[in-house]
């Protein structure tokens, strides 16, 4: 799944991000990834949907569907949005981002 999106970009299909979000969580769940993968999938997930609601703006059918979409991934991430988990994650991001600026 990760290949492909990588391959599409902007231009994957919404039901391929809601899969690739699905199948980010049942590897996590399955230890067979860190959760962390679940937010990187999230975060991916969401630049695409992002451009592709905003390149949809004149095409109002086509945009709800991305809005759906969104409120997919939005609901798979739900349960794993708790703070501690958030915290945790984005302070390793930010503690290593930190690091490659030298703040």
């Amino acid at each position: 799944m990760k290949k492909s999106v990588e391959l599409e970009g902007d231009n994957t299909a919404g039901p391929v991000l809601v899969w690739y979000m699905n199948a980010a969580v049942n590897m996590a769940k399955e230890g067979k990834a860190d959760s962390i993968v679940i937010f990187e999938t999230y975060d991916i997930s969401t630049k695409i949907i992002d451009h592709n609601i905003k390149k949809n703006e004149s095409v109002p059918e086509e945009k709800k569907n991305w809005e759906i979409i969104q409120g997919n991934i939005e609901l798979i991430l739900e349960p794993f949005a708790t703070c501690p988990d958030l915290v945790s994650i984005y302070r390793k991001k930010f503690t290593e981002t930190r690091m490659i600026w030298n703040c």
